[in-house]
């Protein structure tokens, strides 16, 4: 009787244990529950299991003692008792193991899953099965204690101590991916267990505390690992963890980047102090040297904008802004850009092939359309010493939609194709050797940018041969119109003279006087009489005295930026000119957003001549 009082006591502490830890664990319950958390599913099957089995204890007593007028019900939970006792033995496996790969940072994958909840059912299957089959019996003490015996009793000792027997193993093989204070408590609590099992067994001395231990294990399992503080603590780790990664990532980006940008800037620095401190400047020799400069800043420009799309990529912020456009303009834009590049390498040619009989419109995404073939092509151009880049267009047309495939090749030596398969994590660990350029990042921002289109990009080397580079997308057409005679426009476009605006008074406000020296040297070749000023007061109270037939306004300027300046120009005046908004924002909705806060259309600085042309002839031309 006294062990009887000694057990229930045991399992009652057990109980009230596992039910306290059930309180907290249910009060403290994240909303935001993970759904492939195999740790913590494992934990609450252990606990269930702990509890149920606790339980059982409690009955345990009184079922032996009816065994003869009920011998079912003590068959039963005999039975149970050994079946869940099983399954607590194979949980505690399963738990080291999914607490191993989390440590470890194996998430678990779709046929990972797939194979855990297979094995699960496959085991309790084979456990129910040897249950039901393998006899039981029942061997009474001197202490008038009654003891489990016979065939599945044994099965279970063996299955019991040949899972401990593996735990303890895999604990001593992978120590390194577990918390060092489970490993110890591990460690105290299987000792525990076996010197139960060996007065048990050895000695036939019943203490009938092996549920209690289990219970002990759960309990003090949740303080170590599953408890929710514990895991806002391992969370904020976590994260702090990360936010020094990606500190390091950043600053070793900026580093090379800062190399990056040094490369170009020394050359305009460099060139231009040469020209101030030359006493005589022959034309000839200012013309070379300003090329240089002028190479440079375009060089510098694309870089800067590479790392700004780079952000606005990895920040979630780059978006589709679809609009009808002309494939027409692409490939001007493509010819001007990639013809200027291949000239500076004296024996690379650049060729544009396309049909005259595909569609002339379409609905897309213009801006990344060009930014992500311009990309590719920059970095072919850059691979070729000798021979000729071609740029190949085709288009199949199925009904209103349309597949572009733009073929790039180029001749001579071909590009690694490790270099091409680079992405951003790859430049930006902190254990990389790969050197980070300007065509690094626009191979990055390309096949980034081709994702958003919902197309694709393969690459092909061929040895000796060169490089292939195929972009695929679908587009909607737009209209029966062709393309035409593409090689007559391009070669008219060539002979293109800046648009003649003399007797056409222009005022442009920016709050910095560098800007408004060179946007004033640009429009004077325009043949515009040019005014400028430094602030939007200032616009508004020339606007007064005088009519202008275009404004040029920059966005951000202190006190009176340029929307609230256009908002009041047109409160204060019946007819507003043509006012472009002056902005270094190279997003490519930029436009349309100007565009609906009241603006003619926009400009990125610095100002590209021939976009400013482009604007003019569309405002002049059109009004003609």
């Amino acid at each position: 009787m006294t062990q009887f009082l000694s057990s229930t006591s045991l399992v009652i502490c057990g109980l009230l244990a596992l039910l306290m830890i059930g309180i907290v664990y249910l009060l403290k319950r994240k909303k935001d529950k993970e759904k492939t958390n195999y740790t913590r599913k494992t934990f609450i099957a252990l606990y269930i299991v702990t509890f149920i089995l606790l339980i059982i204890e409690l009955v345990f007593e009184h079922a032996f003692a009816v065994q003869e007028t009920y011998p079912l019900y003590t068959l039963i939970i005999s039975k149970l008792y050994i079946y869940l006792g099983l399954t607590w033995n194979t949980l505690v496996i399963l738990y080291y193991m999914f607490l191993y790969r989390k440590n470890k940072e194996c998430k678990p994958s779709y046929e990972f899953s797939k194979k855990i909840n297979t094995f699960i059912i496959c085991i309790s299957i084979v456990y129910l099965t040897m249950v039901i089959v393998l006899p039981i019996n029942y061997n009474y003490l001197d202490t008038g204690m009654c003891v489990l015996d016979g065939m599945l009793n044994s099965v279970y000792n063996i299955i019991a101590i040949v899972c401990n027997a593996f735990l303890i193993l895999f604990i001593i093989i992978k120590n390194k991916y577990l918390p060092k204070q489970l490993i110890v408590y591990s460690i105290l609590i299987f000792a525990l267990y076996i010197v139960n099992y060996i007065l048990e067994g050895v000695f036939s001395y019943a203490i009938k505390d092996a549920i209690f231990i289990y219970s002990l294990f759960v309990s003090i399992l949740y303080f170590i690992t599953e408890s929710q503080d514990k895991q806002m603590l391992v969370e904020y780790n976590d994260a702090k963890n990360l936010s020094l990664e990606v500190d390091k990532q950043k600053t070793k980006f900026l580093l090379n980047m800062s190399h990056e940008i040094r490369t170009p800037l020394n050359t305009i620095l460099g060139y231009s102090e040469y020209l101030l401190l030359e006493e005589k400047l022959e034309k000839e020799k200012v013309e070379r040297e300003g090329d240089n400069v002028y190479q440079a800043s375009e060089t510098l420009l694309s870089l800067i904008n590479n790392i700004l799309d780079i952000s606005r990529i990895e920040s979630g912020k780059e978006t589709l802004v679809e609009n009808e456009y002309k494939i027409e303009d692409l490939i001007f834009d493509i010819n001007s850009k990639i013809s200027a590049q291949a000239a500076l390498k004296n024996n690379v040619k650049f060729t544009i092939e396309v049909s005259e009989t595909i569609p002339a419109k379409y609905h897309g995404d213009l801006a990344k359309i060009q930014r992500t073939v311009h990309a590719i092509l920059l970095n072919a151009v850059e691979h070729t010493t000798l021979g000729e880049v071609k740029l190949s267009i085709n288009v199949e047309k199925i009904e209103e939609q349309a597949k572009i495939t733009f073929l790039i090749k180029n001749t001579g030596h071909a590009m690694d194709e490790n270099k091409f398969n680079i992405s951003f994590d790859d430049i930006t660990s902190i254990d990389t050797e790969h050197n980070i350029d300007n065509n690094t990042l626009g191979i990055i921002i390309a096949k980034n940018l081709i994702k958003i289109l919902g197309g694709t990009i393969e690459f092909k080397n061929e040895i000796n041969q060169g490089t292939q580079y195929i972009i695929k997308l679908e587009q909607k057409i737009i209209g029966e119109e062709q393309l035409g005679n593409i090689y007559e426009k391009i070669r008219n476009l060539k002979g293109e003279k800046l648009i003649n605006c003399e007797g056409k008074t222009a005022l442009v406000v920016d709050d910095n006087a560098i800007n408004l020296t060179i946007a004033k040297r640009l429009l004077l070749r325009f043949g515009f009489a040019v005014e400028t000023c430094l602030t939007g007061q200032e616009c508004l109270n020339l606007v007064k005295e005088k009519q202008y037939d275009m404004i040029f306004l920059d966005h951000m300027m202190p006190v009176m930026d340029g929307v609230e300046t256009l908002n009041r120009l047109k409160a204060e005046n019946k007819d507003v000119a043509p006012t472009i908004a002056l902005t270094a924002n190279a997003a490519d909705n930029s436009k349309n957003e100007y565009i609906s806060l009241g603006f003619t259309d926009y400009l990125t600085k610095p100002i590209d001549m021939k976009e400013l042309n482009k604007i003019l002839i569309n405002i002049f031309e059109k009004d003609n």
